[in-house]
């Protein structure tokens, strides 16, 4: 995914925080379930700069729970914008599902925010912050 920010007319440096939210289900293909499985969710930066810790949801072998779990990760970066130059950020989001449990993972409601929050503040941010390329899980 690709965090653009628009030309501002002054220079700006500050954070940037990347937040995704899961709430999934898992099926077990056989009542019981043989196995036990866990669904992953991570936000990296794409230099390798930088990586949220990983959120997991555990599906326990027997019992997996009938409602669904949620789980958040965040990523922050620090940047540095040229006066009147877009200024860009890519990181990865990435999904899967580990373990050796056969069955679906059923996804309820995702979402993906991004705030800026500028080491200095002498004007509000111009433009809005867009997030391109991403897909749906």
């Amino acid at each position: 995914m690709l965090v653009s920010i628009p030309p501002q007319e002054e220079a700006l440096s500050g954070d940037i925080v990347v937040e995704a939210e899961i709430q999934a289900r898992w099926q077990p293909a056989t009542p019981p379930p043989r196995g036990s499985a866990s669904l992953y969710l991570s936000l990296t930066r794409e230099d390798g700069d930088g990586h949220s810790e990983p959120a997991t949801i555990p599906y326990p072998e027997y019992d997996p729970p009938l409602n669904p779990l949620s789980r958040r990760v965040h990523l922050s970066h620090f940047i540095e914008c040229i006066p009147l130059q877009p200024c860009s950020w890519e990181a990865d989001l990435d999904f899967h599902l580990d373990g050796d449990a056969q069955g679906t993972v059923h996804i309820q409601e995702w979402m993906l925010r991004v705030r800026v929050s500028p080491s200095v503040v002498e004007r509000p941010l111009q433009g809005s912050v867009s997030i391109l390329g991403v897909e749906e899980p």
